[in-house]
C-alpha cells in the first residue's frame, strides 16, 4: 500500500482524492490546503471539467489535515506527495517534498519556466526520488488505443495529423489564478501542453512545430 500526502485540495485535488479511492494499492493519509475549511469539506467545492465516479471503497486509516506544507512534510506518514497546487507553486513544493524524502507526482504543467523544471529534475536526481508529471491523457483508454493503432499500423502509416482544442475559459480556479497568465502560463501552457505531449507520445519528437491560438 502506497500512502499519499495530497497538497492542494481545490478542484483537481478532489479529483485526485476520488481517484485514489478507486485504487487498492494506494490511500491518501494526509491533505494540505491553506484555503479549505476541513470541518466543511463540501463547502466552496469548485466545479471543474473532469470528474470521476465516486468509489464505493472506503479508505482505511485516518487522514490528517494540514494548512502548511512544511508541517505536513515534517509529520510524514506517507511515501509519496501528490501536488495539485496552482502551476506557479509546483516547483517549490516538489523540490521541498523530494528533499524531505518523498516521491512526487505533480499536476501538469510541470512548472512555469524551463529553469524551474530543471530545478525539479535536479532535485529528483540528487535525492533519488521519483518525479512524475501527471500528463493524464497518455493513460486514458481512448488515447492508449489510438497509440496502439499507430504503433501497429492498424490502418497503415500516419501521414498527417491535425490536433485541435476547444475549451471555454476555466473559471473554477482559486482566486482566478488560471485566468492569470503570470500564474498559469495561459492556455498555451495549461491546456495546449496536453496536445504537445500527445503529439510526442503518438509520433515522437518532431523536426519542426507550428502552433496557433486565439485569445478569448
Amino acid at each position: 500500500m502506497v500512502r499519499v500526502g495530497l497538497i492542494g485540495y481545490g478542484g483537481m485535488g478532489r479529483v485526485h482524492h476520488r481517484a485514489y479511492g478507486k485504487l487498492d494499492g494506494a490511500a491518501v493519509t494526509a491533505i494540505c490546503d491553506i484555503s479549505v475549511d476541513f470541518t466543511k469539506l463540501d463547502a466552496n467545492a469548485p466545479e471543474i471539467n473532469i470528474t470521476t465516479e465516486k468509489s464505493g471503497k472506503t479508505e482505511t486509516g485516518k487522514i490528517t489535515y494540514y494548512r502548511l506544507i512544511d508541517e505536513m512534510l515534517a509529520a510524514g506518514g506517507f511515501e509519496a506527495v501528490d501536488i495539485c497546487l496552482p502551476t506557479y507553486l509546483h516547483a517549490e513544493a516538489a523540490v521541498k517534498a523530494m528533499e524531505a524524502g518523498y516521491h512526487v507526482i505533480t499536476e501538469k504543467p510541470m512548472a512555469l519556466d524551463v529553469e524551474s523544471t530543471r530545478r525539479m529534475i535536479a532535485a529528483s536526481r540528487a535525492t533519488g526520488k521519483i518525479l512524475s508529471v501527471a500528463q493524464c491523457l497518455r493513460f486514458w483508454p481512448a488515447y492508449v488505443e489510438v497509440k496502439r493503432y499507430i504503433d501497429e499500423e492498424t490502418y497503415g502509416k500516419v501521414r498527417y495529423a491535425n490536433l485541435s482544442r476547444y475549451s471555454g475559459p476555466p473559471r473554477w480556479s482559486f482566486e482566478g489564478w488560471m485566468l492569470d497568465e503570470k500564474r498559469s502560463g495561459g492556455s498555451i501552457l495549461d491546456l495546449h501542453i496536453h496536445d504537445t505531449d500527445m503529439a510526442l507520445f503518438l509520433f515522437g519528437k518532431p523536426s519542426s512545430v507550428y502552433s496557433s491560438g486565439l485569445e478569448n
